[in-house]
């Protein structure tokens, strides 16, 4: 007695799957129909089928694509079927985990971000109503690249860059780099020649072809917040700071040091920009 066979809207509602789906396993030799006609074109398929259709999805449900299933089935397994399938598995189980690996990478860097978000709100609410803020700020490690020439806006684009790079090329890990980009301004004024010490604050010190590193030491600095593109306003802010400092009979032991939480990486709008100005009092 023949086997019954089933349309293909029957196998579809079995396996929850679409008549289309069906089609296409077809079209790239997952499932050949057991018979089609040949007036209407409709297909038939055994009852046995539907072990396959499920064995389908859920190997694509754990992420193996149709190619290497058809690649699996194309196989000759005569004498270890478990065996290729248990190779096919463990392959998945890798590219799994390095999926998982790389998501991880990302969400350690959500974090981060929205930590510096978190970081930035609350120093606003601090700065406000006060002509500046004492703080007293622990040793801090950074890698920099110092800068000695004439003033422009695009070595700091330069040099950032030049660390990152240098940072990737070595293989280390951007999960080191704890803060927004900073600058420590190891000169009077940005209108003749500068020397300007360009990096980013780290966890931890770390080796990198020429960047240099050092320790920002512990203190009493006095802090305020700049709102602001940079310039001619910026340094009126600084000779205010500066003339606070000096109201309140604290002396400026030290250069000024800036870090730069919204920039041109984060926004086109210069009024937008937020600069955290750091300066070493006793």
């Amino acid at each position: 007695m023949d086997e019954i066979l089933l349309s293909i809207g029957q196998l579809a509602r079995i396996c929850n799957v679409t008549p289309k789906t069906l089609r296409y396993y077809d079209k790239v030799g997952l499932l050949k129909p057991a018979k089609i006609n040949s007036e209407n074109g409709y297909r038939f398929y055994f009852k046995s089928h539907i072990t396959r259709v499920l064995a389908i999805k859920q190997l694509q449900e754990i992420g193996v694509s149709l190619e290497q299933i058809g690649r699996f089935y194309k196989k000759n397994f005569s004498s270890n079927l478990v065996g290729g399938l248990d190779e096919m598995l463990r392959i998945q189980e890798k590219e799994i985990i390095s999926q998982m690996e790389e998501l991880s990478k990302k969400q350690s860097k959500i974090k981060m971000i929205q930590s510096q978000c978190k970081d930035i709100s609350d120093k606003l609410s601090e700065y406000c109503n006060e002509s500046f803020i004492k703080k007293e700020l622990t040793d801090r490690n950074i890698i920099y690249k110092e800068y000695s020439g004439k003033h422009s806006p695009d070595i700091y684009r330069t040099y950032y860059k030049m660390i990152l790079d240098s940072v990737l090329l070595s293989k280390q890990s951007f999960d080191s780099i704890i803060s927004p980009p900073i600058a420590i301004c190891c000169s009077k004024s940005i209108s003749e020649n500068v020397i300007i010490q360009i990096g980013y604050q780290v966890n931890e010190m770390i080796e990198l072809e020429n960047i240099s590193h050092k320790t920002i030491n512990a203190g009493l600095y006095a802090c305020d917040i700049y709102h602001g593109p940079y310039g001619d306003k910026k340094n009126k802010f600084y000779d205010c700071l500066y003339e606070n400092i000096r109201k309140e009979n604290y002396i400026i032991t030290g250069n000024p040091i800036e870090i730069y939480y919204i920039s041109e990486v984060i926004t086109d709008c210069k009024s937008n920009y937020l600069t955290e100005i750091q300066i070493p009092i006793q």
